[in-house]
């Protein structure tokens, strides 16, 4: 069985492995945690400029955005809806009619 790192761990070992579990990361370690999380971009809005470029580009080649409500949606059960979604429509229709 491949283990971390590199060494071999028994099921003994893996078992009883706690990982980060009661211990802290030091600054640089979390220094080098939120430069990763920064360059993967989280979070992060996209400029204005970007989205016409993309709103261009995709009418141009004729895309279209997903349709993503009714019976167009690809999760559309009609009659078959389960017990809480229905629930929460009526509660979503409820707050809109009362606002």
């Amino acid at each position: 069985m491949a283990g971390i790192k590199g060494r071999k761990w028994s099921k003994e070992a893996l078992k009883n492995h706690k990982g980060m579990s009661g211990k802290k990361h030091s600054d640089k370690t979390k220094e080098k945690i939120g430069k990763a999380n920064s360059i993967a971009l989280k979070g992060r809005v996209m400029p204005e400029e970007t989205k016409e470029k993309l709103r261009q580009s995709n009418l141009k080649s004729g895309r279209k955005p997903p349709i993503q409500k009714g019976k167009d949606c690809h999760n559309w059960k009609g009659d078959k809806v389960g017990y809480s979604a229905l629930h929460d429509i009526q509660h979503f229709m409820i707050g809109l009619i009362g606002n």
